[in-house]
């Protein structure tokens, strides 16, 4: 039931409510007086009846009278399906790696010098004694003996300090960062002394070490053996190592063959300097 049939409801039940009244009060109704409170008796029942209908009717729009039509099924509001989004993979960081190449092994590439005169710089690698790849880096010798030097046996005339004044050594070579972090690399200088009471001449040693492009060690003429240090910061990876080290002599005294040079490096993590490993390729 709408509300234009509660309407037509009201309407008629007044106009009916009106008609009785309107009987009751004629001159020709009051002679029946009795059959007047029985119709106002019935028009209060209609009106009621009326009432109810329309408090049924707004409190829960009114229960389906029989024969009226169902009510059309209402549709349910739309919903959106919202899908929790998936945040993308983050992208793999680019890394250097920290492990050698295939070809490569541990060791270094070793040119060996020994001349009349000083050495102040790498000569060309053609003018090298000997040249080849030495699997111990740690210590190396000036000893030409060490290197296949030919006539370099125990009378060798390579021993002269008068003859032969200084002896060098280029070692080429990578070093691998297990880790990224500060690096110190250490020399042990070792110039070849008379006796130990340094009475007599020593040899002084020169050497110059980089780390990629970089000059991290750089010291002339010692006689000391003091340790030289130098700190870097590298990233994980394999970074170039190039070591040029010269031994000279006065021209008496001890001779440069016998002098030699340690490495050592202490990266992070480490409790002390390690001796050096490094990597050559094949």
């Amino acid at each position: 039931m709408n509300w234009k049939s509660n309407g037509w409801i009201v309407r008629t039940g007044f106009a009916s409510l009106a008609a009785l009244v309107l009987l009751a009060a004629s001159p020709a109704s009051q002679a029946a007086s009795g059959d007047v409170n029985q119709r106002l008796d019935r028009l209060e029942t209609q009106v009621q009846e009326i009432l109810r209908m329309l408090k049924s009717q707004q409190g829960g729009q009114g229960e389906r009278q029989p024969g009226s039509p169902p009510p059309a099924p209402q549709s349910a509001p739309a919903t959106t399906q919202v899908r929790p989004s998936v945040p993308a993979p983050a992208p793999s960081p680019t890394t250097t790696p920290t492990e050698p190449s295939a070809g490569m092994r541990p060791g270094g590439m070793m040119y060996y010098y020994i001349a009349r005169t000083a050495l102040d710089t790498p000569p060309p690698a053609g003018q090298a004694r000997s040249k080849g790849v030495i699997s111990d880096v740690h210590t190396l010798s000036f000893n030409p003996s060490d290197y296949d030097v030919p006539d370099s046996g125990f009378l060798s005339r390579f021993r002269d300090p008068s003859e032969y004044r200084s002896v060098a050594m280029l070692l080429d070579g990578e070093y691998r960062a297990v880790r990224g972090g500060n690096y110190r690399f250490v020399i042990y200088p070792k110039p070849a002394r008379s006796n130990r009471d340094m009475t007599q001449a020593s040899t002084t040693m020169s050497a110059r070490l980089q780390i990629g492009e970089q000059t991290i060690v750089h010291f002339d003429h010692t006689t000391s053996w003091s340790e030289r240090t130098a700190d870097v910061r590298l990233a994980p990876g394999m970074h170039r190592f190039r070591l040029w080290v010269v031994d000279y002599s006065a021209g008496y005294g001890a001779s440069p063959i016998h002098s030699s040079v340690q490495l050592a490096v202490k990266g992070p993590g480490d409790a002390s300097a390690q001796p050096l490993t490094l990597y050559v390729s094949q």
